[in-house]
């Protein structure tokens, strides 16, 4: 039997060699997170790659941004509509 050498490919984010299977092409990747990703790497291409674990930092930032963001919103919803109904 032999073992077929796997291909490998550098992430730009940690700069580690990484299994073709273990990232993806940065190309793909949506504009919302390229922008968070852009922000803390700047060097960052549309040419590369990005490992899945690093991608997954970056969309979890993402996602609690939103989540940080909408409960703002509603926070200052409900104070106006408490003002409002009760005026100090």
């Amino acid at each position: 039997m032999t073992k077929k050498k796997q291909e490998t490919v550098l992430c730009q984010i940690c700069k580690e060699q990484k299994k073709i299977s273990e990232v993806l092409s940065a190309e793909i990747i949506r504009e919302p997170i390229v922008e968070r990703i852009k922000a803390a790497h700047p060097d960052w291409s549309s040419e590369g790659f990005i490992c899945i674990s690093d991608l997954n930092h970056f969309r979890a930032e993402y996602v609690t941004s939103l989540a940080l963001r909408n409960s703002t919103c509603l926070k200052q919803k409900f104070l106006h509509r408490f003002s409002v109904r009760f005026p100090f």
